[in-house]
Order: C-alpha cells, then sequence, then structure tokens
C-alpha cells in the first residue's frame, strides 16, 4: 500500500474519502445496500447531520481516488463479511 511508505513520526492523520459529496443519508444507504444491513436511525443533538472530509493531504500524497465510493464501500464490506 502505498500509503505505508508515507509513514511519519509523529503520526499524523489523513483522511481518506472520494471526491464525491453525500450527505449522512446518501452514504447509510449505500452501505445498507451493499451490506443487505438495515440502518437503524436514532438523532441526538451530538451528531452533526452534515460533514466534509478535507482528503487535500491524501490528495497530496496519494494521488485523486481512482476507485467511485460506491465501488470502494462495496470492496470493505466484502472484506469485512468474510
Amino acid at each position: 500500500i502505498k500509503a505505508a511508505g508515507l509513514c511519519s513520526s509523529p503520526a499524523r492523520v489523513i483522511n481518506i474519502g472520494g471526491t464525491e459529496e453525500l450527505n449522512q443519508e446518501e452514504l447509510i444507504a449505500i452501505i445498507s445496500q451493499l451490506s443487505g444491513k438495515e440502518p437503524e436511525f436514532r438523532e441526538t443533538e451530538e451528531v452533526p447531520m452534515f460533514w466534509l472530509g478535507d482528503i487535500s493531504l491524501m490528495k497530496r500524497l496519494l494521488g485523486v481516488p481512482t476507485i467511485a465510493l460506491r465501488d470502494g464501500i462495496g470492496k470493505v464490506v466484502q472484506t469485512v463479511s468474510r
């Protein structure tokens, strides 16, 4: 994995994501569809309804994502389901 060669000390956080912008419901719908699991929603004051991760460091170090979000989530679901 290319990211392993970029490790440093002290460690730094690299947000990983795609260039697609989705809200939480859209993201959860994709995960639900691919995993076959029904989500259980519970709204609270503690969780923001929208967030956008800053992937600028990831793009600078690793390049622009080449895998679509749905495909990447599908690969994660397959790996975790084994």
